[in-house]
């Protein structure tokens, strides 16, 4: 979404819902994406490789979700 404010963003079925992303936005941050996020977390993978192949099944499952 590319609203610059929390009066922009539509409220969902009457209630005040604001995206995580703009939120983290009018925190003066960028979001993460998933890749850094999972690169940036050591512990949760055991190897690179592992890690290798979760994105890939992720980036799969979303083009998949995409349609």
């Amino acid at each position: 979404m590319s609203a610059t404010n929390a009066d922009d963003v539509p409220a969902v079925e009457g209630r005040g819902f604001t995206p995580i992303d703009e939120l983290i936005r009018q925190m003066g941050r960028s979001p993460m994406t998933f890749e850094q996020w999972a690169t940036s977390a050591p512990d949760v993978f055991e190897s690179d490789e592992e890690l290798d192949e979760f994105l890939l099944w992720y980036r799969a499952e979303r083009q998949r979700n995409l349609g």
